[in-house]
């Protein structure tokens, strides 16, 4: 029996990034794509993984053997997205019937030499939903699922991250970190939550969630905004908190999105593999996060 179609709204847009190789799996990505109302054609089955720049309005195909840089065949603003899987000297990425293999350079740990995974740069923001399932191998220190930012330039620094976004684990630990910066860490210190834990050796299905409740930014009404952080652990809420101010995404193109690896030199590489990575542009209520896990029993 099918579960009940979400009710989302008509121009929710996202991407969902599959990483899963068999068939099968292609199939039941396919058939999620079409439960919530994003079209996925049965071409879509050939390929080793899928990508979907999605909305109501628009259906777009993305094809490739998945060894190399994919992309669009439809030239349009938001399908020139591609996934480069990035193998390193010792650690590497691979792509099994579970899904996409990191692989960290052991013993040196070194994230310039282990298995990742990068998205082409692409405008997103605001209210979001991110959602992904993974399984831990082992906790190394602060591993991130993914970490996107802009890259600037500092005459003293060299370079400085802005407008970041990541989930990783907790030191060498399972707590689910989730934060974001608005701007430089100059500006305003990222805002973060800690909830609930992956799981080690077993599938964890997670899906963070970021919403504003005014996005004006007149000074007066500064104590008036709140944002909200969630964090769902396999289709329940983790945990909750909420943040003075207008703390969401901003909306801009990230020319650094790393999924496996962060962009700090100091954390180490992700010891996991990752089935799919999807980001939705509206925050998905408690219903909609349940259907998504239970599709996935």
């Amino acid at each position: 029996m099918n579960p009940p179609t979400p009710n989302l709204p008509e121009d929710c847009m996202g991407v969902i990034v599959s990483f899963i190789k068999d068939r099968d799996g292609l199939a039941a990505a396919s058939r999620l794509c079409q439960h919530f109302r994003i079209r996925a054609r049965e071409r879509y089955l050939s390929a080793p993984y899928l990508i979907l720049p999605v909305s109501h309005e628009w259906d777009f195909r993305i094809e490739g053997d998945g060894d190399d840089d994919v992309e669009s065949d439809v030239k349009d603003k938001h399908s020139n997205i591609m996934v480069h899987l990035c193998n390193g000297k010792k650690g590497a990425t691979t792509r099994s019937k579970e899904g996409l293999v990191m692989k960290p350079d052991y013993p040196s740990l070194d994230a310039a030499t282990s298995g990742s995974a990068e998205l082409s740069p692409f405008e997103w923001g605001g209210e979001m939903s991110i959602e992904f399932f993974v399984k831990y191998k082992s906790f190394l220190e602060g591993s991130p699922i993914f970490d996107f930012c802009r890259k600037k330039y500092d005459p003293i620094r060299q370079t400085h991250e802005e407008d970041e976004v990541y989930v990783c684990n907790v030191n060498n630990g399972p707590e689910i970190l989730f934060g974001i910066g608005r701007g430089g860490w100059e500006q305003r210190e990222p805002k973060f939550i800690k909830a609930g834990e992956f799981s080690l050796n077993e599938w964890t299905h997670v899906v963070v969630t970021c919403k504003s409740n005014d996005d004006s930014w007149r000074v007066e009404d500064y104590e008036h905004k709140k944002t909200t952080m969630r964090v769902y652990k396999n289709g329940l809420l983790a945990g909750e908190t909420k943040h003075n101010g207008n703390c969401e995404p901003r909306v801009v193109t990230r020319d650094v999105q790393f999924i496996g690896k962060s962009t700090s030199v100091v954390d180490s590489p992700l010891d996991a593999t990752l089935k799919f990575f999807r980001i939705y542009s509206k925050q998905l209520s408690s219903l909609e996060i349940k259907l998504l896990y239970d599709s996935q029993k």
